[in-house]
């Protein structure tokens, strides 16, 4: 599987312990190895969340070593993607494999809750705010992640992962 572990914006990311926590869950749940994926500008991020990783799960590092291209290729090979970006989360969705989007509420109509005929339905994991959609304009106080995304947890997306897994090829 692969999972993307950072975001365009900081405050966008997802806490990597959080990140490091659900790579361990899955993998004791299906023993599949992790791809990690992403810019040279990612790598601290995934760095630090290798780190967090307790479980022996095998890690491929495909960091810096994909062009767009070959990165939609990549993904188009995953049995499935967990990501809190939506540039890789639309590609995921076009290419067909089954999604999580871990995300927040700053652009959620324009760019997280849509369902196109013909395609997967990706799994968006979110808390709801009664402030969703203001466009990257947080209005309530923060100190490095939004609000909408630091109300995500771990349980939350483990609890989204294991209602899909019956549907998953694994």
């Amino acid at each position: 599987f692969i999972l993307f572990p950072s975001a365009s914006l900081k405050v966008k990311k997802w806490p990597i312990d959080r990140c490091a926590e659900i790579v361990d869950r899955i993998y004791e749940k299906t023993k599949l190895p992790i791809v990690l994926c992403g810019t040279e500008h990612d790598r601290i991020d995934a760095k630090e969340m290798v780190g967090l990783i307790k479980s022996d799960v095998p890690i491929v590092d495909m960091i810096g070593k994909t062009n767009v291209m070959q990165l939609a290729t990549l993904i188009g090979k995953a049995r499935f993607v967990i990501t809190n970006d939506t540039s890789v989360y639309h590609i995921s969705v076009a290419k067909g494999v089954d999604t999580f989007l871990l995300c927040g509420g700053y652009v959620y109509k324009r760019f997280a809750a849509y369902n196109y005929p013909g395609y997967k339905t990706p799994v968006l994991i979110n808390s709801y705010m009664s402030c969703y959609d203001c466009n990257n304009n947080c209005t309530r106080h923060f100190d490095q992640t939004y609000p909408c995304v630091e109300a995500v947890s771990v349980d939350m997306v483990w609890d989204a992962f294991v209602k899909k897994l019956p549907e998953l090829t694994i």
